[in-house]
């Protein structure tokens, strides 16, 4: 996955990964790992192109422990429109699980996120398609369902290993070779001239590390956390003393990354009447860091912003600061 920042910096999970190579560290945000630095960035919603059916607000709520986002659709159009829409799920691939989950225990069940969403108030029934694909986008599942599998990581069997190992389709380290790719989806009636709301609540795989001073300033060639992250220099201050002061403690300070693609599948006509986010770190005393332009403080540990007549170019990537 690439994500950019405001100053339009790319491949920011490189970039982390390889600091945390050279620094030897190992975070302890899943128990044990460098890995859960990285974040699967689920987003919103999307739907079949429509010329008709405006997203008139988009309200947008992100914390570490749960996402929440409440849309607002109407359909200008003559005639009622029926479209797919699905959740942006984004695919766990297995350097993703064994940098997160290996020897651990993951999200029970095949809805690994605990997707909910309703419409008018009423639940939707979702369906869900999970698949297993390879690295050029062909699909195994069919393989998988032969050697006793199917596509999720968290469902394979002990007694199925051997017979992974034997087909290719697992490393000897028991890591998955392929590719998990969900997708969560419905069918939905916009009425014409009549407001639709759908509203989607999910539990973010978020990622952390325990910091240490270089991965915030940088070192050698990797520039840091501080600048892929936008942080003043009020904000490093501040990190910098809390990571002094915890390890005097013989204590961690841990960062929480958290991402929303917000750039995904703007497929309705023009921009998003009114965007508003709210971003709640969970306790006062965390420090939010962030590219996306525009944030606030409005309340105690809590960032908010609303904007008007937007055609979002850029994802959300947070770092919450724990001390």
């Amino acid at each position: 996955m690439t994500f950019k920042g405001r100053s339009g910096q790319t491949n920011r999970l490189n970039n982390v990964l390889a600091m945390l190579a050279a620094a030897m560290v190992l975070g302890p945000g899943f128990a044990n790992g460098d890995d859960s630095l990285v974040s699967l960035g689920a987003g919103g919603l999307q739907l079949l192109t429509s010329d008709d059916i405006v997203l008139e607000q988009q309200d947008l709520s992100i914390s570490p422990g749960l996402v929440q986002v409440r849309f607002r659709f109407l359909n200008q159009g003559p005639a009622a429109v029926e479209s797919l829409v699905a959740f942006v799920q984004p695919d766990l691939t297995p350097e993703d699980y064994a940098r997160r989950f290996e020897g651990l225990p993951g999200p029970e069940g095949d809805d690994i996120v605990s997707f909910r969403a309703s419409s008018g108030g009423r639940p939707i029934q979702v369906i869900q398609d999970m698949r297993g694909v390879i690295g050029d986008g062909t699909d195994i599942t069919d393989r998988l369902a032969r050697a006793g599998a199917d596509a999720n990581f968290f469902r394979i069997a002990p007694g199925t290993t051997e017979r992974l190992k034997a087909a290719g389709l697992m490393d000897e380290n028991g890591i998955p070779a392929w590719t998990m790719r969900m997708r969560l989806y419905w069918r939905q009636v916009f009425p014409v001239g009549e407001p639709v709301i759908i509203e989607h609540s999910y539990v973010p795989l978020t990622g952390a590390v325990s910091l240490l001073r270089p991965l915030i300033t940088g070192f050698g060639e990797h520039p840091g956390l501080a600048r892929e992250y936008c942080m003043t220099e009020r904000d490093v201050s501040g990190a910098l003393r809390l990571v002094d002061a915890a390890a005097n403690r013989g204590q961690d300070v841990l960062a929480r990354f958290v991402d929303y693609r917000l750039t995904t599948g703007a497929n309705w006509k023009g921009p998003i009447g009114r965007l508003t986010i709210t971003i709640d770190t969970g306790s006062p005393g965390r420090m939010l860091a962030t590219c996306f332009p525009g944030l606030r403080a409005s309340g105690p540990g809590t960032y908010s912003v609303t904007i008007k007549d937007i055609e979002p170019d850029e994802d959300i990537a947070l770092m919450i600061i724990e001390p």
